[in-house]
C-alpha cells in the first residue's frame, strides 16, 4: 500500500495509471459499515483495471471546524493504516484537514481537488456521504458532478447490526455504556485501547495482584467505569497476554482520578515505560468500593476466576489468536 500525506503526491503517482476508484472519509473504528465501502472500492478498481484509492484524513476535521464537538478517537492512526492495507487497498492519501479545505464549496472540492488530483473513475459513499463547506454536497449533487465530469458514483446503503445503524457515533456510545462486546461485533475485532505504562501507587503489587496503569492519548474512547476481561500485547514483546483490566476510581482507597488499571495473567514482564495494548473482550462487573483490603482481595481473586473460564471458550480463543495476528508487525 501506497501513503501519501498530500494530494500532488496524489496526482504524480496516479499519472502512469487509468485512473483510480475512490472513496472517501474519517473511517475512524474502521467497523463494518465503512469495511463495506472498502471492499466496494477494491472490488470495483479490479474489476475496472484502475486504482482503489481512499481520502482520509490525518485529524478528525472537527477538531479544526469545532474542537469542543470533536469526537474521541475510536483507533490509533498506525492501526488504522494497518487495517487499510490488510483491506487490500493500493493507495490512501492522508491528509491534513485545515480550514482552507474546509471553506471549498462542494463544485470546488470536486473540480479543483477531486478530478484533477485523484482521477476518479468511480466514488464510492456511503448513504450520508457529505462534502464541502458546512458538508453542503450530498449524495444527489455528487451524482450531478459526475455526470458532468465523467465519473460514476455508486451510493451504499446502511449497514445495520440488528436494528442499529452500524456507525461510530453508535460504536462510541456503545463504549461509553460499557458494552464492549456490541461494539466489538460492530467493529469486527474487539475495541483496542493503548498507552504508556507508568508508575502507579503499587498497592496491587502488595496485595498480590500487581497492575499495570496505562496512560492513554487525551483523544481515545474510554469505555464505561467497570472490570474487563481484556487481551493484552506489550510493545516489543510477541506474546499476549489475557488481562484484568479496572478502569475507575479506586473507591476502596478513596481515589479521585480515574486510572486504567490492567493485571496481566500468567505475565512476568517489565512494563512501566513500555507501551500496552488492551483489546476489550467482556465485561465482568462494576466498579465496587469494598469494606476493606480482604473483602477487595476475594473478589480479585473471583475475577481472575471467571476470566479464565471466559477466556477458555472457544470464541475467546479465536480472538486471542485474532490479535496475535493483528499485532505481529508491532514487536
Amino acid at each position: 500500500m501506497q501513503l501519501f500525506d498530500n494530494f500532488a503526491h496524489v496526482r504524480n503517482a496516479l499519472n502512469e495509471t487509468a485512473g483510480s476508484v475512490v472513496t472517501i472519509g474519517v473511517f475512524d473504528g474502521l467497523h463494518r459499515g465503512h469495511q463495506a465501502l472498502i471492499d466496494r472500492t477494491t472490488e470495483q478498481a479490479k474489476a475496472r483495471g484502475l486504482t482503489s484509492l481512499i481520502i482520509t484524513f490525518s485529524e478528525h476535521p472537527l477538531s479544526i471546524l469545532a474542537p469542543p464537538y470533536c469526537p474521541k478517537r475510536l483507533l490509533s492512526a498506525p492501526r488504522r493504516r494497518q487495517l487499510f492495507s490488510e483491506l487490500g487497498v493500493e493507495m490512501v492519501a492522508e491528509v491534513a484537514f485545515t480550514e482552507g479545505f474546509s471553506n471549498q464549496s462542494p463544485e470546488e472540492f470536486v473540480e479543483n481537488l477531486l478530478v484533477p488530483l485523484c482521477k476518479p473513475n468511480l466514488i464510492v459513499c456511503g448513504y450520508d456521504f457529505a462534502f464541502g463547506k458546512a458538508g453542503a454536497g450530498k449524495t444527489t449533487l455528487l451524482t450531478e458532478l459526475g455526470a458532468k465530469h465523467g465519473f460514476d458514483v455508486d451510493v451504499m446503503a446502511p449497514v445495520t447490526d440488528g436494528e442499529m445503524f452500524v456507525k461510530s457515533t453508535m460504536i462510541r456510545d456503545l463504549l461509553f455504556g460499557g458494552d464492549v462486546v456490541r461494539a466489538a461485533h460492530m467493529l469486527t475485532r474487539p475495541y483496542e485501547l493503548n498507552g504508556v505504562v507508568t508508575t502507579g501507587f503499587g498497592r496491587g503489587r502488595t496485595i498480590g495482584f500487581p497492575t499495570a496503569n496505562v496512560l492513554p492519548p487525551s483523544d481515545r474512547v474510554i469505555p464505561a467505569r467497570g472490570v474487563y476481561l481484556c487481551v493484552a500485547r506489550v510493545s516489543g514483546d510477541p506474546k499476549v497476554y489475557a488481562a484484568v483490566c479496572n478502569i475507575g476510581f479506586n473507591p476502596t482507597f478513596e481515589g479521585h482520578t480515574q486510572t486504567i488499571e490492567a493485571h496481566l495473567l500468567d505475565a512476568d514482564v517489565e512494563l512501566p515505560g513500555r507501551e500496552l495494548s488492551l483489546f476489550f473482550l467482556a465485561r465482568l462487573r462494576d466498579e465496587q468500593k469494598f469494606p476493606g483490603v480482604d473483602a477487595l482481595v476475594a473478589q480479585l481473586n473471583h475475577d481472575v476466576s471467571t476470566a479464565r473460564e471466559l477466556l477458555a471458550q472457544p470464541h475467546h480463543q479465536a480472538t486471542l489468536k485474532g490479535v496475535s495476528r493483528l499485532t505481529s508487525n508491532d514487536a
